[in-house]
């Protein structure tokens, strides 16, 4: 079965929604940007928005919570992006293929983004596809530190900060979903994904009032402990998919901040949690709600300053997430079905969805390769990919298991 792209049109381009010609919001300048500033206050009653001169801030109230440190260190308040910042912020320098980096899944999704962008230092001559079009700014982190006067902050803060920049500029072009990337990642060019797993994401979009995507994370609890017998609570996903879990609530320990789509809808809120110096990956991933998550993953981070693991680490332990908490199975269960697999003595089969906590029972051997589900314009059944299919097919996970010392039976 083919690798297909997602069944969506295209997003229509400034021009086609009758915006005035105008220099490319992406090149910016100081015409554009050093009149608009944007204090975001925070009322009990919602969220609202006042512009006016001298740069962008978020709320005053966001920013005291560093003003100690600020007087000990003499350090640049948080917060405070500077979007006229051209040595910072550009249009790719370099464009054409890139399969190393973005596959086919990767160009898919950045089609539900107006803007993306790319957060680099060291490698921002990166090649871009075409297909990104002209939505897509390079952020030189390097230079925006230099910009936002962060030159006394740890590594963690100012990676935090340029998150901060690109949500800054999404919210002052009136972007609707940003795709935010890291020059780490790269993409599994192994997850695949059918017809059916595109309209699923469709549907998921549609129905849920989700804050962010999570294309790539770590989940932390399972890279300590990966013979972990049950999800732990707030990581259980409620089923939006085959390959989609929806996280509702908070407090899921997924850290890396390496590929994700936010929607406008989180957008203030995510920009408010990294304002007051919270680092992105301690506390601001894990505090925002409404989450989709890909499972299994499509992302990975191959450059993490701290706590580095190889890519093919960071698979096996996602096999174990997306088994506990997206499939529903316990480490018991796991082994149960394995068990009743090698007595069957069936062919290899790929596993597919258990739907619910209370069917979290079904063996290995009745799952399927691929299931059929009504496309919701023509009623013609299209195929959708199972879980473990997308991740490689039940031998590359029992392969991951073996490799962390997880029982099999």
């Amino acid at each position: 079965m083919r690798e297909s792209q997602p069944l969506i049109p295209r997003l229509a381009s400034d021009a086609e929604r009758g915006a005035a010609a105008a220099p490319s919001p992406w090149i910016t300048t100081r015409a554009v940007t050093s009149g608009f500033a944007a204090v975001l206050l925070l009322a009990a009653c919602g969220v609202i928005a006042v512009y006016g001169e001298g740069g962008v801030s978020l709320p005053r109230a966001l920013t005291l919570s560093v003003a100690t440190a600020r007087g000990r260190g003499r350090l640049a308040a948080l917060g405070n992006i500077n979007l006229d910042c051209p040595a910072g912020m550009f249009a790719p320098r370099s464009r054409g293929p890139n399969a190393d980096k973005f596959t086919s899944i990767t160009i898919g999704l950045s089609r539900y983004a107006d803007r993306i962008y790319i957060i680099c230092t060291d490698h921002c001559d990166m090649d871009i596809p075409e297909e990104f079009d002209d939505k897509v700014m390079m952020l030189d982190g390097f230079e925006l530190d230099k910009c936002n006067g962060l030159g006394g902050y740890d590594h963690w803060i100012k990676a935090s900060q340029a998150h901060l920049h690109a949500v800054t500029h999404a919210l002052s072009v009136d972007s609707e979903t940003a795709m935010i990337l890291e020059q780490d990642t790269i993409s599994d060019p192994n997850v695949v994904w059918a017809d059916g797993n595109w309209q699923q994401l469709n549907d998921a979009m549609e129905n849920h009032q989700w804050f962010m995507i999570r294309m790539g994370y770590r989940p932390i609890n399972f890279e300590y402990n990966p013979t972990i017998e049950e999800c732990p609570q707030p990581c259980a996903c409620e089923d939006a998919g085959e390959m989609l879990c929806w996280l509702e609530g908070t407090g899921c320990d997924l850290h890396a901040s390496d590929a994700y789509l936010l929607h406008r809808r989180g957008m203030l809120q995510y920009a408010q949690s990294l304002t007051g110096g919270a680092v992105i990956d301690n506390g601001v991933l894990q505090g925002l709600p409404n989450q989709l998550v890909l499972t299994p993953q499509l992302n990975y981070q191959t450059e993490a300053s701290s706590d580095f693991t190889s890519m093919e680490h960071q698979q096996d332990v996602q096999a174990i997430f997306m088994e506990r908490c997206k499939l529903g199975l316990t480490g018991t269960q796991a082994r149960e079905a394995m068990a009743e697999l090698a007595r069957q003595d069936t062919q290899e089969p790929s596993l597919g969805k258990v739907s619910g906590r209370d069917d979290a029972r079904r063996t290995y051997a009745d799952m399927k390769l691929y299931l059929d589900v009504k496309n919701r314009t023509s009623g013609e059944s299209v195929s959708t990919y199972s879980a473990v299919r997308g991740f490689g097919g039940l031998e590359k996970l029992r392969a991951s298991k073996r490799r962390l010392g997880v029982p099999e039976i």
